[in-house]
């Protein structure tokens, strides 16, 4: 009966929204790939030799956005695992019972998000296994996140059948930030989208979210036009992160 269904590893049913492929931003190379991996599944189903997705990169890059995209996309059953999922029955017991509902209930994409503390020498093989062993599976498509791809053993994701796409979700380009700031805050002029975009090297998609979002409050508390929030809210932006450089790098207690 969870055919065709969205939901949490712990069994709570998920909504899957209204987002399409322009809500990710990425530069048109990475979204090929990650829309090629959701148009196999789609178009072969139960019947597409399982394959392995990684996508890696710092946070706010748009991993877990493309989760949302590809639940909403994708004409399959989805599986979303993260921390909750596997904190009672730990990384070994919680991904094995993910592979045998995903087969169970196939086509199915399992989206696990960050991976990273939850790999261990057990957990590496039951992977490996799983998605590449003696019994080979259909109609799987596993999906999994990292901040720390450097911490995963080559024989995990520099194998063909297991990862068959590693994609670097990077933070924006100037050209990807522009694009975000177009998309969220239409209302500023076009020069000083341009500026912010210049100036905002270094931030992830969550951040220009998050500034536009500001932008907005800061216009409406202060009411100051649209232009000038969306420069005091990027100076407030930065004197916080400055901040937190700082606190990050100040001795112990």
């Amino acid at each position: 009966y969870l055919k065709g269904e969205a939901f949490t590893l712990s069994g709570e049913f998920l909504c899957r929204g209204e987002l399409d492929w322009p809500d990710l931003f990425l530069e048109p190379a990475k979204e090929k790939v990650l829309r090629r991996a959701v148009d196999l599944i789609n178009d072969q189903g139960e019947h597409m030799m399982s394959r392995g997705l990684l996508e890696a990169g710092p946070p706010g890059t748009g991993k877990t956005m493309f989760g949302r995209v590809a639940m909403r996309q994708a004409d399959t059953t989805f599986i979303w695992v993260s921390a909750r999922d596997l904190a009672r029955a730990g990384a070994f017991g919680g991904l094995a019972y993910l592979f045998e509902i995903a087969a169970e209930c196939a086509p199915t994409i399992a989206f696990v998000e960050d991976i990273d503390n939850w790999l261990d020498g057990y957990t590496i093989d039951l992977l490996k296994t799983e998605m590449d062993g003696i019994k080979q599976r259909k109609g799987i498509l596993t999906v999994m996140t990292s901040n720390f791809p450097e911490l995963l053993p080559a024989a995990l994701i520099d194998r063909p059948g297991r990862f068959h796409d590693v994609v670097e979700m990077a933070l924006p380009t100037e050209a990807v930030r522009l694009r975000m700031l177009t998309a969220w805050l239409p209302e500023s002029g076009d020069a000083t989208r341009a500026k912010i975009a210049k100036d905002t090297h270094g931030l992830s998609g969550a951040h220009l979210r998050e500034l536009t979002v500001f932008a907005r409050t800061l216009d409406a508390e202060e009411k100051v036009g649209i232009d000038s929030a969306l420069a005091l809210a990027l100076a407030k932006m930065q004197e916080q992160r400055e901040l937190i450089a700082s606190l990050r790098q100040a001795p112990d207690y």
